[in-house]
């Protein structure tokens, strides 16, 4: 059995003292993992460790664990969460705003819209979660897939093309974060041959993908580069299911990709020598590569263990290790360049 190791109770205290004092920047060793940030391209600071809140049971109705997670999230000192408008649980999301009340430039809110579906489809989804959330501004709003499937047809009124479509709704992306709506704009799930076709328009600020030691590249064959895409272009990797995902609500399966990621050796022998647990391993692995690190919870000593990344910092050759694990397939998406 795959076991995760609780934080001393000092953790919770040293989370909600870090709250006041982030900093902006690379991850740094002495420095809560939670509180770590990132600047983007455009300026916008993002705390570096995320709660995902998505797919919690039937994303056919409204559900409380993605309310329940992230109040916990809240009260234990977390400050980044990320939902979509798919996961059903937006709601959710603003009721555990409210339930726990943060100063607005406390809480960092990533949402995103289902795929590329036109300008009028930006503009109507936007609407509807910041309402269902209850704020005035998302901080990252993101176009969920580069299209909705590999079996389905692009809207005809867009342009009846994957790609025209994909240019449509990225142009009122680009006017809805001009116009003040969104701190930041990108994409999720698209790989380089999606990216080049608004490689003409305003760069994304971030891409979000599944992406963990075991998928080190993302879902792509190994001949796609997509990491490297992105940096040479300044897109932010936010790496999603970043312990390994997988079966289970808690992102920590007793089977499957994430139990092979907290189970393996290369990894457990990393954590063992700085004294931390595999998952603390892992997260500092993605914020040393300068990715936001989204990662989903139920359990407060989970929580606090994935905000505190504090006291350790991995060499570059540990690093490169862990990077060499990469060779599972992905749990979500097969291969991202299939998506047409």
């Amino acid at each position: 059995m795959v076991k995760r190791h609780a934080l001393p109770l000092a953790a919770a205290a040293c989370a909600l003292a870090c709250l006041a004092g982030a900093s902006a920047g690379a991850a740094d060793a002495g420095e809560a993992s939670g509180f770590t940030t990132i600047v983007l391209p455009n300026g916008v600071v993002v705390p570096q460790v995320a709660l995902g809140v998505g797919y919690h049971g039937d994303i056919k109705t409204p559900n409380a664990t993605g309310y329940n997670s992230t109040v916990k999230w809240l009260q234990n000192g977390g400050r980044h969460i990320d939902t979509a408008f798919v996961y059903n649980d937006e709601s959710g999301v603003g009721a555990a705003l409210r339930t726990v009340p943060r100063p607005r430039s406390d809480v960092f809110i990533t949402t995103k819209m289902p795929g590329p579906l036109g300008a009028a489809a930006v503009n109507s989804y936007h609407a509807g979660s910041v309402k269902a959330i209850g704020v005035d501004v998302i901080d990252l709003y993101l176009v969920h897939k580069p299209s909705l499937g590999a079996n389905d047809t692009a809207p005809a009124d867009c342009g009846g093309s994957w790609r025209a479509c994909r240019r449509e709704t990225w142009a009122a992306m680009v006017a809805l974060y001009k116009a003040g709506k969104a701190r930041a704009v990108g994409v999720s799930n698209w790989a380089p041959q999606h990216l080049e076709d608004i490689a003409d328009m305003m760069t994304p600020h971030v891409n979000q993908v599944e992406l963990h030691p075991l998928l080190s590249g993302g879902a792509v064959p190994p001949t796609v580069d997509l990491v490297g895409y992105c940096r040479q272009r300044n897109i932010t990797i936010m790496s999603y299911a970043a312990l390994g995902g997988g079966a289970g609500p808690d992102r920590d399966p007793q089977s499957g990709v994430g139990a092979m990621v907290l189970s393996d050796p290369v990894l457990t022998r990393i954590a063992k020598a700085h004294g931390v647990s595999v998952a603390q391993v892992v997260i500092r692995w993605h914020l040393q590569r300068g990715f936001i690190a989204d990662v989903r919870s139920e359990h407060v000593p989970h929580m606090l263990e994935n905000l505190d990344g504090s006291g350790f910092q991995l060499t570059d050759d540990e690093v490169a290790s862990v990077s060499a694990l990469g060779d599972q397939p992905p749990v979500w998406f097969q291969d991202l360049t299939a998506l047409p």
